[in-house]
């Protein structure tokens, strides 16, 4: 009886160090968005002892009994309700009986006072305020650049607001608009994706959609100004028409063949007396046999001559159209009278990681769908100045009759956000427009741009990066599993 007794003076001392512990505690979490799930350690602590001690009364006066559930929170947590947000001092099984803590919603299906089911709709449930939700999926561009934004998953849990990525809502929100193809480039909108996802195609349009490109030179005569090493560089970027998904990559030590490696040769000579001759690109002829330059001498009179490559059959049975160069006024030299060219180039399947040449595109390159936003009506003088700063034409004039004119948005995809329609009179940045305009990007929406260097057609190349992409996924997925 006595250990009992000094026990329960212990645990009451405890307990008031505790409970000043803990309200410190809720003083420093009052304000973060997890404090409807979060406790204090000594919370923790004083339900575990009130667990015990409930279950020792229970045993010594009825047969045991299960334990009610405890319930999950959103985060996935068991726990009981944290004691802090009620201070009631009531047992975690007393507040399981009664329904919970002060302030915390009911179950579903459950009256209010009021008689009414408290529960909102779905739909009301996930709605930030409007300044919040501006913040969560635009950014706004003021006299500094942003450079934050709110990834983290939780950031809006205080609310009931679920900010992390998943599957299912990308494959509900993601989409992707053409708004221009042409030959040589194309636009469009890729709608509901992260920046990193929009940056990653852009490097792998870049660095890792391979092309067929010229790498090796064998020169049998030069007598032009040219330097050989300055003529093998510019014969090395001509774009050439030929899919490279028909052929194999080649590497150091394999032998050349009709199924990783094109031969075109270049054999043009200037006259003496004429003028002066331009070689260009559509100069090259594409050698279907292979290299007809000799390896070395042979050994016997007899013996077929060996040259750099090793077809067994012609790539014109293998290949629906002839190969060629895509543009075939590129100019590659000028020769006077009496100078010639005479050479051979292989071209083989590469990657822009490695070399330049090999990149399929020659801008590849995305912004934020732009989002301008009168705060206030902008009227008659004004809105005639407001026209006028801006370079791009964002803004046009309404007429609303009896003489008055407003300023409405009507290209806002054209923005560059120069700034210029907020900017003062003297050029500062934060003009008396400031609180009147307000500049946004949407954070999800990407207008995505593709220029093909010609070596391949853009709505090609962008599908070429997806299949990339899905390999590296699948990648990654093997090495963890």
């Amino acid at each position: 009886m006595e250990m009992e007794m000094e026990r329960t003076v212990e645990e009451e001392d405890g307990g008031r160090e505790e409970e000043e512990e803990e309200q410190s505690y809720a003083k420093y979490y009052a304000f973060s968005p997890h404090a409807h799930f979060t406790a204090t350690p000594a919370a923790r602590r004083r339900r575990r002892r009130r667990s015990r001690a409930a279950s020792v009364v229970l045993a010594s006066a009825a047969p045991p009994r299960p334990a009610p559930p405890v319930p999950t929170s959103c985060c996935g947590w068991r726990h009981a309700p944290p004691d802090f947000l009620s201070f009631s001092g009531a047992s975690p099984q007393a507040l399981l009986r009664t329904g919970g803590v002060r302030g915390k919603m009911p179950k579903k299906g459950t009256k209010s006072r009021k008689g009414t089911d408290d529960e909102p709709k779905q739909e009301e449930k996930n709605k930030l305020p409007e300044h919040l939700e501006v913040q969560r999926t635009r950014v706004v561009c003021k006299g500094d650049a942003p450079t934050e934004g709110f990834q983290y998953a939780g950031a809006f849990a205080a609310m009931g607001i679920d900010n992390s990525v998943s599957a299912d809502k990308f494959c509900k929100n993601f989409k992707v608009v053409v708004n221009r193809l042409t030959e040589d480039d194309m636009e469009f909108d890729m709608i509901g994706i992260d920046a990193s996802m929009a940056n990653a195609f852009r490097r792998i349009l870049i660095a890792e959609v391979p092309t067929m490109a010229i790498e090796k030179v064998l020169m049998a005569d030069n007598t032009s100004v040219i330097a050989d090493e300055v003529l093998s560089h510019r014969l090395g970027l001509i774009p050439l028409d030929a899919d490279p998904r028909l052929f194999e990559y080649i590497s150091e030590n394999d032998v050349p063949t009709e199924r990783n490696t094109i031969v075109y040769k270049l054999h043009v000579s200037c006259k003496k007396g004429s003028p002066r001759l331009t070689v260009k690109s559509g100069d090259l002829e594409w050698l279907p046999e292979g290299s007809q330059l000799p390896l070395a001498s042979p050994a016997q009179s007899g013996d077929k001559q060996k040259t750099y490559t090793s077809f067994s059959q012609s790539q014109k049975d293998i290949l629906e159209k002839p190969l060629g160069v895509k543009f075939k006024d590129i100019t590659i030299a000028r020769l006077g009278p009496g100078q010639a060219i005479e050479l051979e180039v292989h071209a083989v399947k590469g990657i822009g990681k490695v070399h330049a040449k090999w990149s399929p595109v020659a801008t590849a390159w995305y912004r934020m769908l732009p989002e301008v936003v009168l705060r206030e009506e902008i009227k008659d003088a004004d809105a005639e100045m407001l026209v006028a700063k801006c370079p791009v034409n964002v803004f046009d004039i309404e007429d609303l009759g009896n003489g008055e004119k407003r300023a409405v948005v009507a290209r806002p995809r054209a923005c560059t956000l120069c700034r210029q329609c907020v900017m003062g009179p003297t050029g500062e940045v934060m003009g008396p427009t400031v609180e009147q305009v307000e500049l946004r990007r949407v954070r999800d929406h990407f207008i995505f741009t593709i220029e093909s260097t010609g070596a391949l057609p853009p709505e090609m190349l962008f599908t070429e990066a997806v299949r990339i992409l899905e390999e590296k996924c699948e990648r990654v997925i093997s090495e963890l599993s």
